[in-house]
C-alpha cells in the first residue's frame, strides 16, 4: 500500500468531493428545469 502525504491526499480528495457534489447538484437542478420545461410545453400544447 502506497502512503501519500496526508495534506496532498486531503487536498485532492476534497477537490474531488466538491466536484462530485457540484455535479450532483447540477444534475438535480437540470433535471428539475427539464421537468418544468416539459410541463410548460404540455400546458402550452393543451391550451391551444
Amino acid at each position: 500500500m502506497l502512503i501519500k502525504q496526508s495534506d496532498e491526499l486531503d487536498k485532492t480528495e476534497k477537490k474531488q468531493l466538491i466536484k462530485d457534489d457540484l455535479k450532483d447538484k447540477v444534475m438535480v437542478i437540470s433535471s428539475e428545469v427539464y421537468q418544468l420545461f416539459s410541463l410548460t410545453c404540455i400546458v402550452a400544447i393543451e391550451d391551444k
